[in-house]
């Protein structure tokens, strides 16, 4: 393989993670030849090119594309006078009347790495988010936006954090003063247009400005270190008013603790979700539900997938192999064998998913045990993880799809040795 000659020349990795070459080589080998997904419910392996989103992708690309030039700047027959790269960007200077010489050089490279051409008009091009142009013998360059550019950003009228809003604003001020060389470019009269657009104050645009101009040198050389021992650093769900007086009560309680915001409106889920879906029963850390005949329910949680946890609860009911025990047996178990009824595991449902916390995940599983503690067949403890400070909440929480209080089966599993919750 191609890519795993180029890391032969990256010796320095071999001896940091003090692997064996072979070793790095199967194991590179490996992650690149397992590669599956899911079309359509059919599964397949991917053969070319790397996968979108993976964490490999960006570092096997780079690798690729740093390869790929040293390459084939070493047998170009015309001088490079510059090149820069920004993944697989290429900003590249050369003599006049070679560009179609150095573009077949790159396309000749590999066939499945296949470059296009833009060359510049007027003494300029636009390269990534800035415009490049001559000066002479020198070059100069601007902040870029393309034509079809909407200049929307961030709202000031957003029910985002003031902070947010203001980190956004200078983020702009900041990236077009630094990427502007011109000078004839108007910057400030660039920035107030896009900010008063997104409906940024004035007041606040100009003391923005100010600000940055006049403290940049002395906040890059302020590299002074917090004294106040270890920081906490933990993230909060912003809700207008509430959660700045939440933040000021913990700030002066805990000194060193450091908050940031978190929203759970984001852009992604505005998107269609465009991938098959995965099958319920393959998918693992989550939250269950699964219904008897009389009308409960059975909530559970399980770090395996849910098939297996399924087949475990179907086993687990069976006469052959129910276990005596009962601090051996789940409640599912408990109820099937005291009433002898039988629950409907093909109409499991997943309640919530949690990947990487096995104490969140149980917290969300007292949660829906106690979501539905009228209709389940859970134990009490069971709900031992949930606070007080949310059952006052969840008791406003509004539960869905309850059994009428008059189905005769639902009667006899009350009236038997099985009590419900909170009565």
């Amino acid at each position: 393989m191609r890519i795993l000659r180029i890391f032969d020349k990256n010796t320095i990795i071999l001896i940091i993670w003090s692997v064996n070459q072979e070793l790095f080589e199967e194991i590179v080998k490996f992650c690149l030849e397992t590669s599956y997904f899911v079309y359509r419910g059919q599964t397949f392996s991917q053969i070319d090119g790397m996968p979108m989103g993976g964490p490999l992708s960006p570092i096997i690309a780079d690798l690729i594309m740093d390869h790929t030039i040293s390459t084939v700047l070493q047998e170009l027959p015309v001088e490079v006078i510059g090149m820069t790269k920004y993944v697989d960007d290429l900003f590249c200077m050369i003599p006049a009347g070679s560009v179609d010489t150095v573009l077949q050089a790159f396309n000749g490279f590999h066939d499945r790495i296949q470059f296009t051409v833009e060359v510049e008009r007027d003494g300029g091009i636009p390269y990534l988010d800035t415009y490049i142009s001559r000066n002479g013998r020198n070059l100069e360059s601007r902040w870029y936006k393309k034509p079809s550019a909407s200049d929307r950003m961030l709202s000031f009228y957003s029910k985002h954090p003031l902070q947010q809003k203001i980190g956004a604003a200078i983020g702009l001020i900041k990236r077009v003063k630094q990427l502007t060389t011109t000078p004839e470019v108007d910057v400030r009269q660039i920035v107030n247009t896009k900010l008063r657009i997104n409906g940024f104050p004035q007041g606040l645009i100009n003391g923005l400005w100010h600000k940055y101009t006049q403290t940049r040198t002395a906040d890059q050389g302020n590299t002074q270190q917090s004294t106040e021992g270890d920081l906490i650093y933990r993230s909060i769900t912003y809700v207008p008013r509430l959660t700045d007086q939440i933040m000021r009560i913990l700030k002066k309680e805990i000194p060193n603790l450091h908050l940031a915001y978190k929203s759970t409106n984001q852009v992604r889920n505005l998107h269609t979700n465009m991938k098959d879906k995965i099958d319920p029963l393959l998918d693992s850390e989550l939250v269950y539900s699964i219904p008897c005949e009389c009308g409960r329910v059975y909530v559970g949680k399980t770090k395996q997938r849910l098939r297996d946890r399924v087949g475990q609860h179907r086993r687990s009911v069976n006469p052959k192999n129910i276990v005596i025990i009962k601090k051996e047996e789940t409640a599912l178990t408990t109820h099937s064998r005291e009433h002898k009824h039988e629950f409907q595991f093909e109409d499991v449902g997943v309640l919530d998913r949690c990947t990487g916390n096995d104490g969140k995940l149980k917290f969300l599983e007292s949660m829906h045990i106690y979501l539905t503690k009228h209709k389940n067949v859970n134990k009490h403890q069971d709900t031992e993880g949930v606070s007080t400070i949310y059952t006052t909440l969840l008791q406003r929480v509004k539960i869905r799809d309850s059994p009428p209080r008059d189905d005769e089966s639902f009667k006899s599993c009350v009236s038997g040795n099985a009590p419900l919750i909170g009565e």
